[in-house]
């Protein structure tokens, strides 16, 4: 659970919510795809060009379909509308010769990743550190990418559950 929804769900007799009102965001809109055939042969490619609000697209790997993906972000209370989406989507996969037409497309559906990303503000350092020590003094380990609030790595976030496992008393 992310740090700022833990703190959404906890006792009010503590001011959780004013540390939560401190933590900021982005949320990831995801585009997820089925393709008739695979065009290109990548795994994933950046999109920095200004002319585009998506920043990313690529194929999923293992997949028994030609599946694939692009995202980009939206800020917080953003809302999207489907069909600028999609002709937008459209526009890019052509760019990228990952289509050709857009009756290429067998499948086309949208996904929001809230708290995709979180911001590093001039709040963080005064808030993050303090707060998840407060919460480890009511016995609560908020640990992992979304729930230290923090960017880490898989191996980061496993090392931290085991770590938290054997100071619980579990596995180590």
């Amino acid at each position: 659970m992310p740090l700022n929804g833990l703190l959404k769900v906890l006792s009010p007799d503590y001011d959780w919510i004013d540390y939560g009102n401190k933590l900021e965001s982005v949320s990831t809109l995801v585009v997820n795809l089925i393709l008739k055939e695979k065009r290109e042969n990548f795994h994933w490619v950046y999109l920095p060009e200004e002319s585009t609000e998506f920043y990313r697209a690529g194929y999923y790997p293992a997949h028994p379909e030609i599946a694939c993906y692009i995202e980009r972000s939206l800020k917080e209370g953003e809302t999207y509308n489907t069909e600028k989406v999609r002709t937008s989507v459209v526009s890019i996969l052509k760019n990228l010769k990952m289509i050709f037409s857009e009756d290429e497309i067998l499948h086309f559906d949208i996904k929001v990743i809230p708290d995709s990303y979180i911001i590093f503000n001039k709040e963080w350092q005064k808030t993050v550190p303090r707060l998840i020590e407060k919460l480890k003094g009511y016995g609560i380990y908020s640990i992992g990418r979304y729930g230290s609030w923090n960017y880490s790595s898989m191996s980061d976030d496993i090392k931290s559950g085991l770590i938290t496992a054997d100071i619980l008393g579990g596995v180590s």
